[in-house]
């Protein structure tokens, strides 16, 4: 009996042990909750108390990956809306990855995605199409396969994947400041504590402790790019190169994992990056090379001889400058047919691994095989629209970020694929040319000094070399008042649907009626949910004397703000202008029923009746 009672005394102190604490972090979570502590990190929210179970992409879901000390520059997700249930028949596509995705420097309208949305749209004019983008940039693998995993439960036909450039420097990359545990399983639970308000408590509290102690170090003015570098220099042989190499791997397989368990398909993407234009950021030098074979190497890159800088790279083979180096000699020399893979090869040695080097797409390529994925070899697309199949600074902006062509090309990339795949029929409208594409994406004069702006911001730094030459190319300087509002968005002083709408009203006031209309496009384009970019811009192009582009507009804008009069008059206007008298009358109904005297409507009704034009 004595041992039994024993026993149940030694129970009860290890169930106390354990759910006491238990009770405690409940009790402490609850209660953060209730206080409204934190922020719910889910990619994905779905407004309150709406029948129509409206989702939106949520901006502070980056706060589950970036540390605390990151916070005033981490980034965000492009405002997107969706409906929790799919439309039936309708096609919804989810795309996945880091900056390039996102579109950076552009919003997300001058993203790949953005540009297959539209043509999509308007190769399938009757069908609902759905290309949501959830790129983020300066993210790796685990975030987004914690997205994936998030995802799935909203219908997706398919995931679009293109990633891998930030497996050093994204957050939870192995090189950067906030690197990921060298343990994969305690990173992924890293990410699952992190949805809860105990764990932001925690990590804002030792922040804060820190700061109080720690040199202070501000970090505006500073690029993402820029703060998130940890470890300056990683070798193809490192041990931290293979760690990112077997995390990327296991997070990849894990993704196509994720959509075959939950029936979605997926086309995954190799990656592509500068080659021809961008020399390596940093270079170093294998161990045990001595000062006489460096200052070989050093002369052969000065002199720029072919022969000599071929033994220098029997020398060195991991010296990234020296294979830059002849690669740029034999582009020159018309007899040579090696230049690309010496391009490739000094890609692959830069030692600050901005760029992907050609170990990730080797794995894109073979976990795809394995699972049976569609790929794109992306890398080889812009190796064929590019000089001497070795893409640059016609495709590309900088380092890795593709320019509206480049953009338009990878759209085009995914679009065949997913025709090959059968996601999507064939189609019989004509390819859109560049000017339509960009025209209908709504890039403005506001958007090119925008993303201006951001690149000379972060190319003016670390590991940027100084006075990086092609940025002038694509982007040349935009007006004083157009780089004012351009300015204000990059400080984040204004969000860029407001610097639509202030410039657009701007050109109002001055007049300036084609250009109130880029804006008042834009706007509507990046933020579609508010009436005033579809009806400003309706009310544009009325006064342009184009009311069948007015009519579309004015249609989602009181879609929007149903009960507004004056716009609905506008619109009635605009149907009798392109002969719906039918129609026009319908809304003159309308508005009498609303408002029986207004004096606008009755005399456009009288004109319709009489016979008018």
């Amino acid at each position: 009996r004595m041992k039994k009672r024993s026993f149940a005394r030694k129970l009860v102190t290890i169930f106390a042990a354990v759910l006491v604490p238990a009770a405690f972090f409940v009790l402490l979570e609850v209660g953060l909750r209730a206080a409204g502590y934190g922020v719910n990190t889910d990619l994905v929210l779905e407004l309150k108390n709406d029948p129509t179970h409206t989702c939106y992409l949520n901006i502070n879901a980056p706060t589950r990956y970036f540390p605390p000390a990151l916070r005033s520059i981490q980034p965000g997700v492009g405002f997107r809306t969706f409906t929790r249930e799919k439309e039936p028949g309708a096609l919804r596509v989810f795309v996945l990855g880091a900056s390039t995705v996102a579109g950076f420097p552009f919003h997300v309208n001058g993203s790949f995605a953005g540009f297959l949305e539209d043509d999509l749209r308007a190769a399938y004019p009757g069908r609902r199409i759905e290309v949501i983008n959830c790129g983020m940039t300066a993210i790796c693998s685990y975030s987004v396969l914690d997205f994936a995993k998030q995802l799935v439960k909203y219908q997706p036909d398919l995931f679009l994947i293109y990633l891998g450039h930030n497996e050093f420097y994204g957050t939870l990359g192995a090189g950067s400041t906030s690197a990921a545990s060298a343990t994969r399983g305690i990173t992924l639970f890293r990410m699952t504590l992190a949805k809860l308000r105990t764990y932001q408590l925690l990590d804002n509290t030792i922040y804060r402790v820190r700061e109080m102690f720690a040199k202070k170090d501000k970090l505006e003015g500073h690029s993402l790019m820029a703060a998130m570098i940890g470890k300056k220099k990683i070798r193809l042989e490192d041990p931290l190169h293979r760690m990112a190499e077997a995390a990327f791997r296991a997070n990849i397989n894990d993704m196509l994992d994720v959509a075959e368990k939950n029936n979605v398909k997926v086309i995954i993407s190799t990656l592509t990056s500068n080659l021809r234009d961008l020399p390596p950021f940093d270079s170093a030098h294998r161990d045990g090379i001595d000062d006489i074979q460096r200052q070989t190497i050093d002369a052969a890159i000065r002199d720029g001889d072919i022969a000599e800088m071929r033994a220098a790279v029997q020398l060195d083979t991991t010296y990234a400058a020296t294979h830059f180096a002849l690669a740029r000699a034999l582009a020159i020399d018309t007899t040579a047919t090696d230049a690309r893979r010496e391009y490739i090869a000094a890609r692959d040695h830069d030692v600050v691994h901005f760029r992907a080097c050609s170990r990730f797409n080797d794995i894109i390529r073979e976990v795809a095989s394995a699972h049976h994925t569609p790929l794109v070899d992306m890398d080889a697309v812009f190796a064929a629209h590019s000089p001497e199949h070795v893409p640059g600074i016609n495709l590309f902006l900088e380092h890795l970020h593709p320019n509206l062509r480049g953009a338009i090309l990878m759209a085009s990339a995914f679009r065949d694929a997913m025709r090959h795949a059968d996601i999507i029929p064939p189609s019989n409208g004509e390819t859109r040319s560049y000017a339509q594409a960009v025209h209908d994406a709504c890039i403005t004069p506001l958007d090119l000094e925008l993303a201006r702006q951001r690149l000379e911001s972060m190319t003016s730094q670390w590991p940027f070399q100084h006075d990086y030459a092609p940025l002038a190319r694509d982007l040349p300087p935009q007006p004083e008042i157009v780089a004012r509002y351009a300015e204000r968005v990059l400080h984040r002083s204004m969000g860029l649907d407001q610097a639509h709408q202030a410039l657009g009203t701007e050109y109002l006031k001055a007049r300036q009626l084609e250009p109130a209309l880029e804006e008042f496009r834009a706007l509507a384009k990046i933020y579609p949910v508010s009436p005033v970019g579809h009806i400003t811009a309706a009310d544009i192009l009325l006064r342009l004397h184009r009311p069948a582009e007015a009519i579309p507009y004015y249609q989602t804008g009181l879609a929007l703000a149903p009960n507004d009069v004056e716009p609905r008059w506008r619109y009635a206007f605009a149907l009798h202008a392109v002969g719906d008298n039918d129609a026009a009358l319908a809304e003159c109904k309308r508005i009498l029923a609303r408002q029986p005297g207004h004096r606008a409507t009755l005399e456009l009704m009288q004109r319709i009746q009489s016979g008018q034009p």
